[in-house]
């Protein structure tokens, strides 16, 4: 598939997203509550999203930070565990502090601060973790956790850290 559409070049990340969800969302009924039609409602929810929107979804009324947060959210959770403990922690009603001090001394160690290390499934960027030391560790934890990609080739590269930024006055 061309990463040209409508006269204009677009990322290779956009064409293989499209690439993606041209195969998936075909497989769907496309109700009210099926996955094409929150897809679609956040593409219309999006600044460039009107002709989604002009198609008949609903926006949804959130900000380009709101859109962010639910990729960070979407990104941080790995596995069942993670979801019950989201929803545990908005549930809670516990002093903000409290919280502040458990997400700085997690039970499970600081494995948060390790180096982002992104995975990819037969050469596909699937995920970024913070949660595995070295490369070997990410591809051995996203194995165990995801037992059909067992069969796949699964890679983990180390993300480049950015050179840091000088300050100027």
């Amino acid at each position: 598939m061309a990463n040209t559409y409508p006269g204009r070049k677009v990322r290779k990340p956009i064409a293989d997203m499209i690439a993606e969800l041209r195969s998936w969302l075909p497989n769907y009924d496309h109700g009210e509550k099926e996955y094409p039609t929150l897809v679609w409602r956040l593409l219309a929810s999006m600044p460039g999203g009107d002709e989604a929107e002009d198609m008949g979804y609903e926006p949804f009324n959130i900000s380009w930070q709101e859109i962010a947060q639910l990729g960070d959210m979407l990104n941080a959770v790995q596995d069942k565990g993670d979801v019950e403990d989201l929803v545990a922690g908005l549930m809670s009603e516990e002093d903000p502090e409290d919280l502040e001090e458990a997400r700085r001394h997690p039970s499970y160690g600081n494995k948060r601060d390790f180096p982002k290390i992104d995975i990819y499934v037969d050469g596909n960027y699937v995920a970024t973790t913070t949660w595995a030391r070295t490369a070997k560790e990410a591809v051995e934890q996203y194995i165990a956790k995801n037992r059909n990609a067992a069969s796949r080739k699964v890679t983990a590269k180390r993300q480049e850290t950015p050179p840091a930024r000088r300050r100027t006055r």
